[in-house]
């Protein structure tokens, strides 16, 4: 309750830990918990959309989206910003599963360039969370010198990448409650002028001799 109050993050592994900090540190935070999919695998999708519900995340039905096994670097751009332009989705996991030799660099710049044109048109930021299976670090994802000149959002392109799709809907709930709390009330500190500290003291000094006897 006391970390609750304070607005501290609390992992249940050291794992977990990193996994919330590579996110915080790299993407905004969300304005919500509804929080869209987007994967070529539908397995994966099940799994994160499970993760996420369980997490207290909320998966609107047309906001899974299967581009299905074929799907290529140009599916990703469309669903990405199609999906970030949508007003009821708050954050977005993107899941890349490699199915035979494959290269997930041209699907990650894609999603860049999805992210940017949906910020463009929306004038909205909001977080990106990729799980490109089997790959866990920060994907520094490039583009284009003249692409990045002609972005409001060029320094937007570190997107934090998870292993599993189960990482991914963790790390994305806890920044999530953070999010929440961050927006409550600060409250205030009452304080009353009249109070006489001295008084106080004398009287409590008293009480605890008058407890001695």
């Amino acid at each position: 309750a006391l970390f609750q109050q304070a607005g501290v993050l609390r992992a249940g592994t050291l794992e977990e830990m990193f996994d919330a900090a590579m996110l915080l540190a790299n993407q905004p935070l969300p304005a919500g918990n509804r929080v869209a999919i987007t994967s070529n695998a539908g397995g994966a999708l099940t799994i994160c959309a499970d993760a996420c519900e369980s997490n207290g995340l909320s998966v609107a039905r047309d906001s899974a989206i299967n581009l299905g096994p074929l799907a290529t670097a140009e599916d990703y751009e469309r669903s990405v910003q199609s999906i970030l332009e949508k007003d009821d989705v708050d954050s977005l996991i993107a899941i890349f599963a490699c199915i035979g030799g494959c290269d997930p660099d041209p699907v990650g710049r894609a999603i860049r360039r999805g992210v940017v044109f949906a910020e463009k048109s929306t004038h909205a930021k909001k977080p990106v969370v990729l799980c490109l299976m089997g790959n866990a670090r920060a994907v520094q994802i490039a583009t284009s010198a003249a692409f990045q000149s002609n972005s409001s959002s060029a320094g937007h392109s570190v997107f934090p990448s998870y292993r599993f799709p189960e990482s991914a809907a963790l790390a994305l709930a806890r920044v999530t409650e953070y999010a929440d709390n961050r927006r409550q009330p600060q409250g205030r500190l009452l304080w009353y002028e009249d109070v006489d500290l001295g008084a106080v003291r004398s009287r409590r000094r008293m009480s605890e001799t008058a407890a001695l006897y």
